[in-house]
């Protein structure tokens, strides 16, 4: 009887699917990983940016393997404190060997003064997107946040500033340049 009930299992094709599918996993994962590229970000980062403000950052990606990469996206997943990212993710479909691409990463920093590069993640979902295989590479150095300037519209200096004589908002008015310091607040 348990031979009978064993081969009636083996016939149904509620068991052929799920042996089906886990043989696709396998080979899927054993193909994602003796075909996984190697890819090396380069990153130019600007000098400063301004606070609360978006700035597209451009990020090289190079393929160092002797085969293509394919489905290719840029990631942020740790974002430290300071830094707001859009959701939006820079994706490729094919990177040929030793060919390398352009893409870009919407970044915001939220906070003033020096503040570290997130880490990039460069993730391949590579076949069929079962699986997800990814570099961290993290980008040295920090970038300086100034705080965002306004423009100051009808700006009227006071009558009072000219009992004293010439005020330096006055000569930074006529000649655009300001010899110290003056703030700004937000």
């Amino acid at each position: 009887m348990i031979f009978c009930s064993s081969a009636f299992l083996a016939d149904t094709p509620v068991l052929q699917l799920l042996l089906v599918f886990i043989s696709v996993l396998v080979v899927a994962c054993v193909a994602g990983l003796t075909m996984r590229p190697r890819l090396r970000l380069s990153i130019r980062p600007p000098a400063f940016a301004e606070c609360d403000r978006f700035d597209d950052v451009p990020v090289w990606v190079r393929n160092d393997s002797k085969h293509a990469a394919y489905d290719i996206s840029l990631e942020l997943i740790k974002l430290p404190r300071g830094w707001v990212s859009t959701p939006q993710k820079y994706a490729m479909r094919k990177l040929a060997a030793g060919e390398s691409a352009v893409g870009r990463i919407t970044l915001k920093p939220t906070r003033r003064g020096l503040v570290r590069w997130p880490q990039m993640d460069v993730v391949s979902t590579f076949p069929f997107n079962l699986f997800r295989f990814w570099r961290a590479q993290a980008v040295t150095g920090g970038l300086v946040v100034l705080p965002r300037f306004h423009k100051l519209v009808s700006f009227q200096v006071p009558d009072s500033a000219n009992l004293y004589g010439v005020s330096h908002v006055q000569q930074s008015i006529s000649s655009g340049e300001m010899r110290e310091y003056a703030g700004s607040r937000e």
